[in-house]
């Protein structure tokens, strides 16, 4: 049997350049990890088990159960990424393995999570099954039985193929009639699907899932102002700007009835041309469906607008203890320095290519000034009444005066506190926040937080694409918290729309997924994704980089002789 080292294999070089973990940049006080913190140290290395040429698979089989230990690299909040004998502290452990050189990941391109009230645990896709191509036309989701169990979790094995593209968006609701225990729904490219739940099952019955939502049809032409000729140009490219969101997501809201249906907008900043008012917003739709829409291009008619002109609403989440619902997002690429050199018009997207270069961490605060807003997130449950109408529903201001109401990309624009909206959190500025949950109050598990944690808003930043003048990534990637009121949805610090002051309203919770300097500087090993809590109070995080999930718990790891590894 070959050692969990095996499947760290295409990290071990970004290991032994990264010289261990510092303490993360960041704003906030990390509160107290449990009742009997300690100060956390290197965790021992796992005895390795006799060792055993492994067969590799040609396709990713499912394996045994896996309980590895996380990439070493990463680090948690005090700068530790172990601990050892009885000592208290946060840990990680794979619940689906990493690919290595010799066999495929278990689950490919996971990104968001939905936990079921038994412990197991569903995985969107941003692809599906292995060597699925991106914008294929079916994918797969996915599950892992007992994800929260000891000492190991279960095996992940398919759960439902998708008729559709991406779906990276997975909720449950306990209160759908459409099956015995509910229903699980999926948000893809071209629609929101429902398949009808019975405890415990582990895959979906054939014939079962069925489509209940449309969105993005009719298809636009991405940024397209006028509309792309496409057969003059295939390839489907306008004036540089080719970021036309693809994904969809989901949540549930079982005290309201309804799923919350979250769709990016068509283009990096452009006047949506979408007829039926289904981009760059956030909606409610009854738990049974809506396929009222796209009839002659219009909009929905039992569905209501909970946020327009929100840009990339990907993260939704709902705090347990006031039913308030939470989206946050990624904000607009690609703003020329401010102050604007010259003033671009309108329906001009700018390219890629010419995002100007970003100062590295930790200078996130010289961002604002290059003209860039930072990302958000906002309780949408709590700063409107859903609206009938798209004209008068909750604004959020994209692509002209996003989140702190300066008019950021085109002139002649006036931006107006009285009817925008002005986001309770902000993130750092291309940070694409794509995963969030927030922690229970009053956790039951054993391996539940501490009391800092308890009522927190956890959400993943994926990290930029966007690189300085040395071509690293201005913004690394991390896990992060945000301290709430007790219970409540006020941010222990506000941020007032005030960039400046936004670094103290979170703190960064798992961090080291890119090398800060030296000859490896930039690169990532890690992109967290979405997040959900188990039932034993296990943090799990899908990570879309590493091709993995893992779940983070509190307490003394387990014994290396507890640890199944890949191959027997």
């Amino acid at each position: 049997m070959r050692s969990i080292v095996l499947c760290l294999a295409a990290c071990a070089a970004f290991v032994a350049c990264s010289g261990g973990g510092g303490t993360p940049s960041g704003g906030g006080t990390s509160p107290t990890a449990g009742p009997s913190a300690k100060p956390t140290t290197a965790g021992p290395t796992p005895t390795p088990a006799p060792t055993a040429t492994p067969t590799p698979a040609p396709t990713a089989t499912p394996g045994p159960p896996t309980a590895a230990p996380i990439n070493p690299q990463l680090v948690f909040l005090n700068g530790a990424n172990n601990c050892s004998g009885a000592n208290q502290c946060f840990y990680g452990q794979y619940v689906a393995l990493p690919g290595t050189n010799t066999q495929q990941p278990q689950i490919t391109t996971p990104r968001q999570l939905a936990m079921l009230p038994n412990g197991d645990l569903i995985v969107g896709t941003g692809s599906g099954s292995p060597g699925a191509a991106i914008g294929s036309s079916s994918a797969a989701i996915y599950i892992i039985p007992s994800a929260d169990g000891d000492p190991l979790p279960g095996t992940p094995a398919p759960f439902a193929t998708i008729p559709d593209s991406l779906p990276q968006g997975v909720t449950y609701s306990a209160k759908s009639t459409l099956g015995p225990n509910g229903a699980i729904y999926v948000g893809a490219t071209h629609g929101v699907y429902a398949i009808p739940y019975t405890t415990g099952m582990k895959s979906a019955p054939s014939g079962s899932i069925t489509k209940i939502f449309q969105v993005r049809e009719p298809d636009i032409q991405s940024g397209c102002n006028p509309p792309l000729n496409v057969t003059a140009n295939p390839g489907g490219v306008c004036n540089g700007d080719a970021d036309d969101h693809e994904t969809t997501s989901v949540l549930a809201d079982d005290s309201r009835g309804v799923i919350f249906v979250s769709v990016g907008s068509s283009c990096n900043a452009c006047a949506e041309t979408d007829p039926s008012d289904t981009r760059a917003v956030v909606m409610e739709v009854p738990l049974s469906g809506d396929l009222t829409s796209m009839i002659q291009g219009q909009p929905p008619q039992n569905t209501k607008w909970i946020a327009k002109r929100y840009r990339n609403a990907l993260a939704l989440a709902q705090n347990p203890q006031t039913s308030n619902v939470w989206a946050g997002g990624a904000g607009q690429d690609c703003l020329e320095p401010s102050p604007l050199p010259t003033v671009p018009s309108p329906n001009t997207p700018m390219p890629r290519s010419s995002c100007p270069a970003q100062p590295p961490a930790p200078y996130q605060d010289v961002y604002a000034s290059n003209g860039h807003p930072y990302e958000h997130l906002d309780p949408l449950t709590i700063d409107a009444t859903p609206a009938a109408t798209y004209s008068s529903a909750p604004d959020y201001g994209w692509p002209d005066c996003e989140e702190n109401h300066a008019a950021l990309y085109r002139s002649g624009v006036t931006c107006s506190k009285s009817t925008q909206i002005l986001p309770a959190i902000e993130y750092l500025p291309y940070g694409t926040i794509i995963g969030a949950v927030f922690y229970p109050l009053h956790p039951i598990g054993i391996y539940q937080f501490g009391t800092g944690f308890k009522g927190a808003l956890f959400f993943s930043g994926h990290g930029s694409w966007h690189e300085d003048a040395n071509g690293h990534p201005v913004t690394p990637p991390e896990v992060a918290y945000a301290t709430m009121s007790q219970g409540g949805d006020l941010p222990l610090t506000s941020a007032q729309g005030n960039n400046f002051n936004s670094e103290g309203q979170w703190s960064p919770f798992l961090s080291n997924y890119q090398q800060p300097n030296g000859a490896m500087a930039g690169n990532r090993i890690g992109q967290p994704v979405g997040l959900a809590v188990g039932p034993q109070g296990s943090l799990f995080v899908a990570d879309s980089y590493m091709n993995a999930v893992y779940r983070i718990r509190y307490g003394a790891p387990p014994a290396a002789s507890a640890v199944r590894r890949r191959y027997r």
